[in-house]
Parts: C-alpha cells; sequence; structure tokens
C-alpha cells in the first residue's frame, strides 16, 4: 500500500513537482495551497507524513497566516505524524516550531533530497517517533 503523504505550498509549481517527484517514487499525494485547505483534509483523512513550505504555505487572507501556527494546528491533529518543514535558509524558526519537526530541510530543495528524506521518516517506526516526540508535544500547548 502506497503511503500517503500530504503538501502544504502556497507556490503551484513547487507543489506540481514536489508532487510528480514523490509520486514517481510511489507516494500517493496530496497538497494544497493553504494550511486552512490542509487542516480541513486532516480532519478526515489519515496521512502518513506531511510537508509544510513553512515560509509560504499560507493564504494571503488565511485566518491561520503563520507557519507555526499552522504546525500548532497540524500537532492538535495528529501529534506523531512525520512533518518535514521547508524553508527558506535565511528564515530562522522558533525552537518549538523545529521541535515539532521530524526534519527541517532548506531551498534550494531538490526532488531526489526530498524522496530520500520521505523514506527516511516513515523507516521510523510509531513507538521510535513517538518516544522522540512525547518531550516536545507540549511546547505549543
Amino acid at each position: 500500500m502506497s503511503k500517503k503523504v500530504l503538501i502544504i505550498d502556497r507556490d503551484p509549481i513547487r507543489r506540481s513537482n514536489w508532487s510528480g517527484a514523490l509520486a514517481n517514487e510511489g507516494f500517493f499525494v496530496s497538497h494544497y495551497e493553504s494550511g486552512n485547505e490542509a487542516l480541513k483534509h486532516l480532519l478526515f483523512h489519515s496521512v502518513n507524513a506531511i510537508i509544510l513550505e513553512y515560509g509560504a504555505a499560507m493564504a494571503v487572507n488565511s485566518p491561520i497566516s503563520e507557519g507555526a501556527q499552522v504546525v500548532k494546528e497540524i500537532t492538535e491533529v495528529d501529534a506523531f505524524v512525520p512533518l518535514i518543514l521547508v524553508c527558506d535558509r535565511s528564515e530562522e524558526l522558533k525552537h518549538e516550531t523545529s521541535a515539532a519537526a521530524d526534519l527541517v530541510l532548506r531551498h534550494p530543495l531538490t526532488a531526489t533530497s526530498l524522496a530520500t528524506s520521505m523514506r527516511t521518516i516513515l523507516s521510523e517506526t510509531l513507538t521510535e517517533r513517538a518516544q522522540r516526540k512525547s518531550r516536545y508535544i507540549y511546547a505549543f500547548r
């Protein structure tokens, strides 16, 4: 069975490129332009991992306006879902935000590195991930 990946990114070209690269690796990919759309998806569908383009993931008039807020909302829906944050090299993340992520990748990001990163975080068992993430679950609460 294919692993289900959710991509959140406002840039349609990047969303398409990442979706295509992961689909070519056998992943089933859903993608959304905004954090709000993705959160609605998460309420009704399980996913095996999430890729959040941290700096550009939110729609301009979105009630959820910051990447950190989307990370918080994601952890409230599923605290243990593997989360990859992708951001600019110059962008600094708050400790709580980076602690909630399983992996932080920096632009420019190749399709190969994205697929490799996805396979790496999905190789971790739920027990291993729960033990590692349990220290940080309350960072947002």
